[in-house]
C-alpha cells in the first residue's frame, strides 16, 4: 500500500485547509460579534482568498487593529498576492500553494489577535469582565482572577454584583487570557503570568500589570505564543 499521497491528492487537502481557514475568520467574527453582518462579508471577502486576493483589513472594524498588526497583515497580503499571479505559470504549484498557505495563516492569526484583544461587548462594565474570564477558563478561580488582577476576593464579587467600570488591569489581564486561551490550559495560562518571559526581558508579566507603558509588551508576549505552538 502506498502511504504517499500523489498530487492530487495533496491539492485536495490544500484546497480543504483554504476552506478551513476561510472558515475560522467567520467562526472568530461570529464568536465576538454573534452576528452574520459581518461575517457574511468576511466569508465572501476570504473566498477571493483561495481566488484572487486583493485586501482583507477593510473586512473589520479598523478600530480592532494597531498599527503594527495592519503593517504584518499588508505584507502578508502582498505577498498572497505576488504568489496567486505566480501560481498559474508555477511550474510547482504545490510548493506555491503550500507558501500561500503559510501567509494566509499569519493574516488569520493577526485577524484572530485583534478580535481576541478587543474583548468587544464587554469592557464598560467589571462584572461583565470578570464574567467573560471565568467563561474561557472555567478552572481559574475567582481567587486566582482576583490575583491577576491585584485586588481581593471580596472585590470581585462585588464587581459581579453591582455594575460599574472597569479598572485598566483588569481589561488588560482579560486581553491577555483572551489571546493565551488558544495556546495553554485554564492552568497554563495562569502559569505564564508568573514566568519569567525572555520577550519582557525576563520579567514575570504579572509585575508588568500595574505599568501602563508595557501593555504593549504583554500583548505582543501574549501572542508569540501563538506563533511558538502554532496556534
Amino acid at each position: 500500500m502506498n502511504a504517499l499521497l500523489t498530487p492530487e491528492e495533496k491539492l485536495r487537502r490544500v484546497d480543504e485547509a483554504v476552506e478551513r481557514v476561510k472558515q475560522s475568520f467567520v467562526d472568530a467574527v461570529e464568536e465576538v460579534t454573534g452576528s452574520d453582518a459581518v461575517a457574511s462579508p468576511l466569508g465572501d471577502r476570504l473566498g477571493e482568498v483561495a481566488t484572487r486576493l486583493r485586501s482583507l483589513p477593510g473586512a473589520l472594524e479598523p478600530s480592532l487593529f494597531d498599527g503594527e498588526q495592519i503593517y504584518e497583515a499588508q505584507i502578508a497580503l502582498h505577498e498572497i498576492r505576488d504568489l496567486m499571479a505566480e501560481l498559474d505559470e508555477a511550474g510547482d504549484r504545490l510548493d506555491i500553494l503550500d507558501q500561500l498557505l503559510i501567509r494566509i495563516e499569519l493574516v488569520r492569526h493577526v485577524v484572530r489577535d485583534a478580535i481576541d484583544e478587543h474583548v468587544s461587548g464587554i469592557g464598560d462594565d467589571a462584572g461583565r469582565v470578570v464574567a467573560q474570564i471565568a467563561d474561557w477558563t472555567p478552572a481559574i478561580s475567582k481567587q486566582e482572577i482576583a490575583r491577576l488582577v491585584g485586588v481581593d476576593r471580596k472585590t470581585i464579587s462585588r464587581w459581579t454584583e453591582k455594575p460599574g467600570p472597569p479598572q485598566r488591569r483588569l481589561q488588560l489581564v482579560a486581553q491577555l487570557i483572551a489571546v493565551l486561551r488558544h495556546s495553554w490550559t485554564d492552568e497554563g495560562v495562569v502559569a505564564w503570568f508568573d514566568r519569567p518571559n525572555h520577550d519582557l526581558g525576563d520579567r514575570k508579566p504579572i509585575s508588568l500589570l500595574d505599568d501602563a507603558s508595557r501593555e504593549r509588551d504583554l500583548l505582543m508576549a501574549a501572542r508569540a505564543t501563538r506563533s511558538q505552538y502554532g496556534t
